[in-house]
């Protein structure tokens, strides 16, 4: 049954009596407002106890915890899609220790320019304080998955089969290494669903609806990926996409994407800025460290926000009006100690 189905039976029986579901009639459910065919099938599950019963042995044998959308530990942001998952299973931590969440994804084809991103970038969001969730899958998403923990990061991996039934089962070990590390495996299947083509759309639907923002590296013009994005649009969640070649048929999909408003990213910090993080005062200590060993005027702030590359709207908020701040850039400028980079970013000079 989908999460449709479930919301209306919980909302006719009510969660604190769905014990009593075993004692419904196909005539009862008819009535609730089920069709005769979803009827027969909640009836035809019903049946019998052992399922359930059957379900909740093997997740004590596996150490398989679970949750509802009812209960207090089902992650915040993904309660509030609209149909989210009646029920997710897991292996790991708990969706409490991972308050920061971003995606990140991509191509099962991802290649080289891929991988060179992701290495630039997750380390970045990981020494931030996000945790990076992707899909488990071959390319884009194991490359995040793995960066993520050779950062020393945490990772969720949401899966498109049953936990019971890791999808690609050449991923296992990586999934037990997410694990060892502080993360975990997702999965709102049952536990011994294999992986389906159908399921693949359920997932991309809750990794965007999990994190705060998707960040999509490589993608073709029509993709799962895209899907993601398109999600993350719907949830009201913010969208990066990375350019590429414009030859390149893994780039069409970003240039898709930012034709259509999502933000073109280049960098670890404009990911960070589009998610309301500024890297700005996170780098405060460093950059004034920094400025005293390049003997740079530290007390200015445009110099120490410019210890990594920002833009000139970034800026704003330390020179409110744009012809005094671009004066002040200006100056600088002229006396050597910001410069700008190839996409119009402020940073300080290179010595």
């Amino acid at each position: 049954m989908g999460p449709a189905t479930v919301a209306k039976l919980v909302e006719r029986i009510g969660i604190d009596n769905m014990h009593t579901i075993y004692a419904y009639r196909f005539e009862d459910f008819v009535r609730m407002g089920l069709s005769p065919h979803a009827a027969r099938l909640v009836c035809d599950g019903l049946a019998s106890k052992k399922i359930v019963d059957d379900e909740l042995q093997l997740c004590e044998k596996h150490a398989i915890k679970w949750t509802t959308v009812y209960a207090v530990d089902y992650p915040v942001l993904l309660r509030h899609i609209t149909l989210p998952p009646s029920v997710l299973y897991w292996r790991g931590g708990s969706f409490e220790h991972y308050p920061k969440m971003v995606a990140v994804v991509g191509s099962r084809s991802a290649n080289n320019y891929g991988e060179s991103v992701i290495q630039q970038v997750v380390p970045e969001l990981v020494k931030s304080g996000w945790t990076i969730v992707s899909g488990g899958a071959l390319g884009a998403d194991s490359m995040a998955h793995k960066a993520a923990i050779a950062a020393g990061g945490t990772t969720v991996a949401i899966i498109g089969a049953g936990l019971l039934r890791p999808y690609p089962l050449s991923h296992k070990s990586l999934f037990e290494k997410i694990i060892e590390t502080g993360g975990m495996y997702v999965s709102p299947f049952p536990l011994t669903m294999s992986a389906l083509p159908g399921n693949f759309p359920a997932r991309n639907r809750i990794i965007s609806g999990m994190c705060k923002g998707v960040v999509v590296v490589q993608a073709a013009y029509e993709s799962g990926t895209r899907t993601t994005a398109l999600y993350a649009l719907e949830q009201g969640r913010e969208v990066c996409a990375v350019p590429g070649r414009i030859d390149d048929p893994l780039s069409s999909g970003c240039h898709r994407l930012i034709n259509e408003g999502a933000t073109l990213i280049t960098q670890a910090s404009d990911v960070l800025s589009t998610l309301g993080d500024s890297n700005v005062q996170r780098y405060a200590t460093k950059v004034v460290q920094d400025c005293v060993q390049q003997k740079i005027p530290c007390d200015d702030p445009i110099v120490r926000a410019c210890q990594q590359s920002i833009s000139f709207d970034e800026l704003l908020q330390f020179v409110p009006n744009h012809a005094d701040l671009h004066e002040r850039l200006c100056a600088l400028q002229f006396e050597g100690v910001i410069e700008q980079d190839f996409m119009g970013r402020w940073r300080v000079a290179s010595r």
